[in-house]
């Protein structure tokens, strides 16, 4: 897959942090696997209806359930990016780990043509429909649904889940920064991927960094367009998320959060790591960095993030434990004994 094809294909709209871990999450018991999940088909309904399902773990419920929200650019429900298949490896390990599972397809997905004018287009407005259909089940727990998100979906989750009825939150590979910045950060760096920037690149590079200005500071009407990387893009897009701070945002919920990076991540890099971290003192956060983990949450290559995205291979087995525990322990430390 062309670098830069994926890059187009992103926006193309369609008391203290309570744990800094590296490489597991801290003080989470590990649930150990059980049978395979069973699973069923839903529709998550909206303006445009979103083929879903439902992975629901064997034996009596009812259990503890997460929506998992997609990152950028059109998504199936399996988030599949080449060969990988993210959401089904997050769905098959945590339904067997007693936590029940939604995954839809996104509605760039299922109709590639629909209006896409702000971010609750995209991807909010979807994401609670299917936040209240996951609580509507008989299988489910409605005090104890979580959402997780991955890329766009971590960064977003924030708003997603404001004034939501949720027990929590899991952001997969969030940026801290806003997207207009990370786009002109991952522009420079897959134009140098060959260690130079050539006069072409540079540049490229410039145009792209006057779009992020405009969008950043500039005076854009509702009926105006800016181009990434030669594509429009509604400037209602960018007018609904300039005021959007994630880190903010998080901080401002008293749901807890757990936030997971794998420290060779080439689009959440440190720098968002470090923002979260200092952005979250004060409230009930857990941060954990994986060792040679990419944004993927697979261990890094040599050949780089954007070509490994086409190598099949799971999401890193410790993520998916990591992620069950702490879903499981967020209701043991509310209640002792998973009563209320």
């Amino acid at each position: 897959m062309d670098r830069l094809t994926l890059l187009l294909t992103s926006v193309a709209l369609g008391a203290g942090v309570g744990t800094v871990q590296m490489g597991g999450v801290a003080n989470a018991a590990e649930v150990a696997p059980t049978a395979e999940p069973k699973e069923r088909t839903l529709t998550v309904q909206g303006p445009v209806p979103l083929p879903a399902r439902l992975t629901v773990p064997s034996g009596p419920g009812p259990f503890p359930a997460v929506v998992l929200v997609h990152g950028s650019g059109p998504g199936d429900h399996d988030q599949s990016i080449g060969e990988y298949r993210p959401f089904r490896d997050l769905a098959q390990g945590l339904g067997r780990r007693g936590v029940a599972v939604l995954r839809y397809d996104k509605r760039t997905q299922v109709n590639p043509g629909s209006k896409i004018r702000t971010v609750s287009d995209e991807v909010i407005d979807d994401a609670r429909a299917a936040l209240k259909l996951l609580a509507a089940q008989k299988e489910v727990d409605p005090k104890r649904i979580f959402l997780l998100g991955y890329d766009l979906g971590a960064y977003l989750a924030p708003r997603i889940v404001a004034d939501q009825q949720v027990a929590g939150a899991i952001l997969l590979g969030g940026a801290a920064r806003p997207l207009w910045e990370l786009h002109v950060e991952q522009v420079r760096h897959l134009l140098a991927a060959d260690g130079s920037l050539s006069a072409e690149d540079q540049r490229q590079l410039k145009v792209e960094q006057d779009a992020a200005r405009r969008i950043h500071q500039g005076h854009l009407r509702p009926e105006d367009t800016v181009l990434l990387l030669g594509q429009p893009t509604p400037a209602t897009y960018w007018l609904d998320l300039r005021p959007y701070d994630a880190v903010h945002a998080a901080h401002e919920l008293s749901v807890p959060l757990l936030l997971l990076f794998g420290d060779r991540d080439e689009f959440a890099t440190a720098r968002d790591r470090e923002l979260w971290q200092k952005g979250l003192v004060g409230r009930p956060a857990t941060l954990t960095s994986y060792p040679g983990l990419n944004h993927l949450f697979r261990i890094a290559t040599s050949q780089g993030e954007i070509a490994d995205m086409d190598r099949p291979g799971p999401m890193a087995g410790q993520v998916v434990a990591d992620v069950a525990s702490w879903i499981v322990g967020q209701w043991k430390k509310q209640s002792p004994g998973g009563q209320r």
